[in-house]
């Protein structure tokens, strides 16, 4: 302990930098293909209009997350001048004859109390009455409903997909207002070079997004490649949250396999013109060795070649000893 200690001061005060070295280690490296994919909506949806009138309290957009019951727009009912004045004429009539009818009703029943008047009149009377009060109740909602507004509200938490009527703008009952889809379950459709033939249906893929990461698997290869000679996988996305959307495009990782490897830190390998290198602590000071890495990941670099598991190697310092002439003035390294 006080010798590394030692060394670890010498070269602070020597070389004006600390230097650490670490021994080779075995480590898990991932196999992976990279590509990227586009997302579809797996169900499509529409919401049509099932009166005619002017869209009012619109301002969707497309691309735009909505929630369940969340209201979307209304519709102002359009109703022909005509229509408007046979609708107010049937109300009229059925108004004073429901007004007649009830003051009959009002005469009979005082005079059938006092047994003025018989039973078989004052029912004919009563019945009369009766339908009058629904015949006038019935065109007062008749109206009402032809000129009530309705709203229109999100059936389920979707993605909007477009919009084809606006804010104001007049639609026909059965026209299409706007498309929107799920956006709990979407799936891709990614383009991947894979040279060696290594894809295979259900294979793992990892799609990153604002630091989230989504799982899937390959459901599908296509048989036909794409335009650039690129391998076509389908998979399915499925999110709690909205946040990846239909259209865009992400970055996907497939998990080939893993296997076990030599490796060590990063910053302890140093690229000189084609050849990289490691800085190798001897007994006698520091000697450069020419390695052939292969995967570099999470920190880690793979050694296929020039390194056994027993040789110290210099991880904070290596650069500075390797690239600041320091070989040609202090001659530390063998």
């Amino acid at each position: 302990m006080k010798f590394w200690l030692l060394i670890t001061f010498l070269s602070i005060v020597l070389f004006g930098f600390d230097i650490k070295t670490t021994k080779p280690k075995q480590h898990t490296f991932n196999v992976t293909l990279s590509g990227y994919a586009v997302l579809y909506p797996t169900r499509i949806q529409h919401i049509r209009a099932f009166q005619t009138g002017e869209i009012i309290n619109s301002s969707l957009l497309a691309g735009e997350n909505i929630t369940k019951g969340e209201i979307l727009f209304a519709i102002k009912p359009y109703i022909s001048p005509e229509k408007k004045l046979s609708l107010q004429h049937s109300i009229n009539i059925a108004k004073i004859n429901f007004k007649y009818m009830k003051d009959e009703f009002i005469r009979i029943k005082k005079l059938y109390k006092y047994k003025a008047s018989y039973t078989k009149e004052f029912q004919k009377i009563k019945t009369k009455y009766l339908k009058s009060k629904i015949e006038y109740n019935s065109a007062l909602q008749k109206l009402k409903l032809l000129t009530k507004i309705y709203t229109y509200k999100a059936p389920e938490n979707a993605t909007i997909l477009n919009i084809k009527k606006r804010n104001f703008d007049f639609v026909k009952s059965g026209e299409n207002i706007l498309t929107f889809s799920n956006c709990h379950n979407l799936y891709g459709i990614a383009k991947v070079f894979d040279n060696n033939n290594q894809l295979k249906v259900g294979e793992e893929i990892k799609l990153v997004s604002n630091s989230i990461i989504y799982k899937s698997k390959i459901i599908s290869i296509l048989p036909k490649l794409a335009q650039n000679g690129a391998k076509q996988i389908i998979f399915y996305i499925n999110q709690n949250k909205c946040h990846l959307l239909y259209g865009s495009i992400y970055k996907i990782i497939i998990y080939i396999k893993k296997f076990q490897s030599i490796a060590i830190p990063k910053q302890a390998v140093i690229k000189h013109l084609k050849q990289r290198y490691v800085i190798i602590k001897t007994n006698h000071g520091f000697r450069k060795q020419p390695i052939t890495i292969g995967i570099i990941e999470n920190g880690f670099v793979q050694i296929k070649n020039g390194l056994n598991k027993k040789e110290s190697i210099v991880t904070d310092g290596a650069y500075e000893l390797f690239n600041k002439n320091i070989i040609k003035k202090l001659q530390v390294l063998d």
